[in-house]
């Protein structure tokens, strides 16, 4: 068919080529020059296991499986500068530890203790009542530090360990970009 010496499909199988061609190389230039180096550079970060990136909406998810006995305040700085450097959007960020069902139980204990703090500001108290608790319990090993945008709980018992990031403006975990990092 043609319309005033126009062939129509030759056009439509050429622009359907093209759009395919350009999805590919954006696809291709995604995947190889932006995020399977930024994926590399995070798992050799200290006690990384495993990173994942889930998602390509506005805020993709980074799982990141972490080993036992990570410094979680010095991961989330280095986290944070390779997500500005490299990856230059936001990403919601997921850790995954070894939490058994004890530990999940003095992790909802210690939330009590730990949201009450944001909303007095007092964290000594904090500090102070969370481990005369935690001392009473059957933990291996426990660590609470905070920095200005974070409070980092560690909890571990035999093989298990639990981490926990709880930010102090109470959002998600959302790292780069304008937006402060959290964890959820």
């Amino acid at each position: 068919m043609q319309i005033k010496g126009l062939r129509i499909p030759i056009i439509f199988i050429c622009a359907c080529l093209s759009l395919a061609i350009l999805t590919g190389g954006q696809w291709a230039y995604k995947e190889f020059s932006v995020e399977r180096p930024f994926i590399r550079e995070i798992i050799n970060l200290n006690n990384v296991e495993n990173v994942e990136l889930i998602g390509d909406s506005d805020l993709p998810k980074l799982v990141i499986k972490l080993g036992s006995n990570a410094d979680l305040a010095s991961f989330i700085a280095q986290l944070r500068e390779i997500v500005a450097s490299n990856y230059k959007r936001q990403v919601e960020l997921r850790l995954i530890d070894e939490r058994n069902e004890e530990l999940n139980d003095v992790l909802l204990t210690s939330r009590f203790y730990i949201y009450e703090a944001l909303v007095n500001g007092n964290y000594t108290e904090m500090y102070f009542e969370l481990e005369q608790v935690l001392n009473s319990l059957d933990l291996d090993e426990w660590d609470l530090t905070m920095d200005n945008q974070y409070i980092y709980l560690k909890l571990y018992q035999d093989s298990a360990y639990l981490y926990e990031i709880i930010p102090l403006n109470r959002q998600m975990l959302v790292i780069g970009g304008d937006i402060p990092y959290a964890s959820n």
